[in-house]
Formats: structure tokens, C-alpha cells, sequence
């Protein structure tokens, strides 16, 4: 496996290559997963719906199967702490608006004390009305951690996340200028 600046670069080059109207964010329907072998395992696309309502549409093996929460198909704020939905909240639409890309580093502690930190690196698409209401990105588990997570069965997934420790957050410019601040965590 690539390591983690590999697999983030690699994103972040598969998405400024990505067809689009200028100075607009790619469509959506303009990704095409199969052109993306080696980041796929790592990919998800979750789907704004409303406030405090992230669809995750599409999760890659890689960040499931290190995990013991099944997330494809759920509302992801379901999964995080409900003192944390703001900020999330915030962060989101702060690079969807912009537009921009946002990293993040969670430190993520399992209902069962089991612990390994998330590192994701997040990019906004448009929907065909050039709203930016996707959110595509990669993500990769710790390799200090992640061996922890892969000692679940299947059958003990779904016992939930503990806590989801937000460590660090920023926003990279994608050609269109970051927000001036971060929001508040927490």
C-alpha cells in the first residue's frame, strides 16, 4: 500500500484533473471510479442532504474492513458525538463553499476501548445544478491502530464508536483560496 502523503497526493491530483466549467467544482457524475484502481480502496462519497445529514454513499474496503461501523448507507452523523455535529458541520460546508479540500485526524476510540487514529483528506463535486453537494475524499487508519480494529468478526460489527477525537483540521487550496478561519471545535 502507498502511505498516506502518497495516497492524499494522489487524490488530490485525481480531482484537480477532473472535467469542469472554470473556476467551477467538478460534477459529480464526471468521476469515474474504475479510472481510480489504487485510491479506491481508500475513497468515499457521502451526499449532503440537509444540515446535520451526510449520506455516505460509497465507502473502499480498506476504510471499512479496518473499522468495526458499518457506514455505507447511514447518515454518518449518527456516528459521531452529538457536541461535535457543529463543528462538523461547519468544516463541511466551509470547504464545500469555497471550495477547497479538508484534512482531518480523528482519533477514534471504539465502544470496546479499541483505538486508531483516521486521516482523511475531503474535496467537494457538484451535482448536475453546479451545487456542491458531494463530498468525495480518501482515508487511511494508522498502522499502529488499525491491526486493533481487524481482531472484530463481522458478526461484532455495529458496536459503535466511543468518542472521535477531533486532533487536527486544515483547509489546501485548490486553486480557488481557503477560509480565512477554522471553526470552533468543541
Amino acid at each position: 500500500m502507498q502511505n498516506g502523503e502518497e495516497l492524499f497526493r494522489g487524490f488530490l491530483a485525481l480531482w484537480k484533473a477532473l472535467p469542469r466549467e472554470h473556476g467551477k467544482v467538478p460534477l459529480k457524475r464526471s468521476f469515474r471510479p474504475t479510472e481510480t484502481p489504487g485510491v479506491m480502496p481508500h475513497l468515499f462519497l457521502s451526499e449532503v442532504r440537509g444540515k446535520y445529514d451526510l449520506h455516505i454513499r460509497l465507502i473502499g474496503t480498506a476504510l471499512e474492513e479496518n473499522t468495526i461501523v458499518h457506514f455505507t448507507d447511514t447518515n454518518y452523523f449518527d456516528q459521531i458525538a452529538r457536541e461535535d455535529w457543529d463543528f462538523y458541520e461547519d468544516f463541511m460546508y466551509a470547504y464545500r463553499a469555497q471550495p477547497c479540500a479538508g484534512r482531518m485526524l480523528r482519533h477514534v476510540k471504539t465502544a470496546d476501548n479499541l483505538t486508531y487514529d483516521v486521516h482523511t483528506l475531503a474535496a467537494p463535486l457538484a451535482d448536475d445544478d453546479g451545487v456542491a453537494r458531494y463530498i468525495i475524499g480518501v482515508g487511511f487508519m494508522a498502522l499502529n491502530h488499525v491491526e486493533c480494529a481487524r481482531m472484530h468478526t463481522q458478526k461484532e460489527r455495529g458496536l459503535g464508536l466511543s468518542s472521535a477525537h477531533v486532533e487536527s483540521v486544515s483547509y489546501i487550496d485548490l486553486g480557488y483560496g481557503v477560509p480565512p478561519t477554522l471553526p470552533p471545535r468543541g
